[in-house]
C-alpha cells in the first residue's frame, strides 16, 4: 500500500477543506510514513471544532503542536498498530462556544450556560497570586478520535488553558486543580449526552498555553485517563527552551554549548548576517525534540549550496547524541531551501534541498 504522511495529508485538509461526504464508498487507510505514527481513514471525517481553534488560537506553532502533541501522548492508551485516528466528531464549533463566551463549554458559567467552564461573569479565582475577576481560563479543546473496526473506541482531548491574566499568573497548583475539574464535568457531559457508551475511555491532557509574545509553543502538564468514573492524573515534566538562553545552559549545558559552536562555526562561514534559533523541547529532563532554524542572506545559488553543506558536517561533528529527534531548517529571507531531520536514535541525516 501506498504511503503517505499524516501530517502531509492533514496539511491538504486545512488548505483545501476535507470533507465526510466525500467518496462514500472509500475506506482506504493512509498509512505513515514514519514507523510508530497513527494511520489515518479516507474520507478524513473534518470537524467544524477548528474554525473555533483559528480564533482561539495564541500561534500556529501552538495549533499544530497540540494536536501532533497529543497524538504522541494517546499512544500511551491507543496503540498505533491497533487504531487509526480522525479529527473529533463530538465537541464541535457550537458545544465550544458559538457566541462570545456566553455559551458551550468556553463560555463563562450562568444560569442560561450551565456547561459553561470559565468563571461566571462577576465571581473572583483565586489565582494563587492573587484574586482574579471573572477570567477566561479555559481556552480551547482539542479533541482526536481512534478508531478500530470502522468504530470510534477511545476519545483524546487536550484542554487547553490559558495561566496569564492581567500581567498575573495562575501557580501550577491552582490551574492543575480548575484543568482536572473541568475535564471532569467535560467527560461527564459527553458521556450523559448519549454520544459514546459509559465505558468508552476518554485520555484527557492539560495543556498550559504560552504567552501571545512567547516564541515558544506551550506545554502539556498533566494527564489522566477516564475509562468509567474518575481519572487519576499524573504531572507531565515538559517544558520548551530557547537557544542560546541562560536557561538552557542551565539545564542542558552540553547541548547549549554543541549548539553554540555550531552557531559560532556558520557565523564564521558566512560573510554577511546569519541567524540561528534553537528550540529544545524536555520532557523528564531529558531533551526529545530540538529544532534548528538558520537564516542566512546568500547572494547566490552556489553560496547557498555551501552552507547548507558546511551546517550538515557541523550537524554531524558537534551533535552527536542521538537520543532525540533533530530538525534544521535553512531559510534566505522569507524562502526555504533546505531541510534536515535526523530520527530519534539514528546517526543518519537526511537532506533536502529546494534550490
Amino acid at each position: 500500500m501506498r504511503k503517505i504522511s499524516y501530517s502531509y495529508l492533514l496539511g491538504l485538509c486545512l488548505l483545501f477543506g476535507c470533507s465526510n461526504k466525500t467518496a462514500e464508498h472509500a475506506t482506504q487507510v493512509i498509512e505513515p510514513s514514519i514507523s510508530g505514527d497513527y494511520g489515518v481513514a479516507l474520507p478524513f471525517p473534518s470537524s467544524d471544532a477548528r474554525q473555533k481553534h483559528k480564533i482561539t488560537a495564541r500561534s500556529l506553532q501552538d495549533t499544530m503542536y497540540i494536536g501532533t502533541g497529543l497524538l504522541e501522548l494517546s499512544k500511551q492508551h491507543f496503540s498505533p498498530k491497533e487504531y487509526i485516528f480522525q479529527e473529533g466528531q463530538i465537541i464541535d464549533y457550537d458545544l465550544l462556544d458559538a457566541s462570545d463566551y456566553t455559551t458551550g463549554f468556553l463560555g463563562r458559567n450562568s444560569d442560561t450556560n450551565p456547561i459553561g467552564m470559565n468563571p461566571a461573569k462577576e465571581s473572583e479565582f483565586d489565582s494563587g497570586n492573587g484574586l482574579l475577576k471573572a477570567p477566561l481560563i479555559l481556552q480551547d479543546i482539542y479533541e482526536i478520535d481512534f478508531v478500530k473496526a470502522g468504530e470510534v473506541k477511545g476519545i483524546s482531548l487536550a484542554i487547553v488553558l490559558n495561566p496569564k491574566h492581567d500581567k498575573i499568573e495562575i501557580t501550577s497548583e491552582k490551574l492543575y486543580e480548575f484543568g482536572v475539574q473541568c475535564s471532569k464535568r467535560i467527560v461527564d457531559y459527553i458521556r450523559d449526552s448519549k454520544k459514546v457508551t459509559q465505558d468508552l475511555p476518554i485520555f484527557v491532557t492539560l495543556y498550559k498555553n504560552a504567552a501571545s509574545d512567547d516564541a515558544l509553543p506551550g506545554s502539556f502538564f498533566a494527564q489522566g485517563i477516564y475509562k468509567e468514573q474518575d481519572a487519576n492524573f499524573t504531572l507531565i515534566d515538559e517544558q520548551w527552551v530557547m537557544f542560546k538562553s541562560s536557561k538552557a545552559s542551565e539545564i542542558d549545558a552540553s547541548t547549549s554549548q554543541q549548539f553554540q559552536s555550531v552557531s559560532d562555526a556558520i557565523h564564521n562561514f558566512l560573510v554577511d548576517d546569519v541567524q540561528v534559533i534553537g528550540m529544545g523541547k524536555y520532557r523528564d529532563a531529558a531533551l526529545v525534540d530540538l529544532k534548528l532554524s538558520v537564516h542566512m542572506y546568500a547572494k547566490t545559488g552556489t553560496e547557498a549550496v555551501a552552507v547548507v553543506q558546511y551546517l550538515k558536517s557541523l550537524i554531524t561533528s558537534h551533535f552527536t547524541t542521538y537520543d532525540y529527534r533533530l530538525r534544521v531548517e535553512i531559510m534566505v529571507g522569507n524562502e526555504q531551501i533546505a531541510l534536515m531531520e535526523r530520527a530519534k536514535d539514528s546517526s543518519d541525516i537526511q537532506l533536502i534541498m529546494f534550490i
